[in-house]
């Protein structure tokens, strides 16, 4: 089943400059995204569809800005659950 994944890179969504995703189950890389943004042309929200199988995966969630500071948050995402996903991401600034 293909469900709509966004990420909604926050209010300095501006200074994003690379957006990576990498989905895992078992430890095994089932997918990966990636998005390069120029400096100040990100959008705030970002999406893709994607077909999974039924089953639980980690997310690894991978944001850089411009100054070359980067976030890494890991998340959980069922597979057999149905309907459209947002992770809400913190950029490396909002860590602070």
């Amino acid at each position: 089943m293909s469900r709509t994944i966004t990420y909604d890179l926050g209010h300095r969504h501006q200074e994003v400059i690379r957006l990576e995703v990498t989905f895992t189950a078992d430890a095994e890389l089932v997918r990966r995204v990636a998005w390069s943004f120029r400096p100040g042309e990100a959008p705030r929200r970002v999406s893709h569809d994607l077909t999974l199988p039924a089953e639980d995966f980690e997310v690894d969630i991978e944001v850089e800005n411009e100054r070359g500071e980067i976030s890494l948050d890991r998340r959980e995402l069922d597979g057999r659950e149905r309907g459209d996903v947002v992770f809400h991401i913190e950029t490396p600034e909002t860590r602070r």
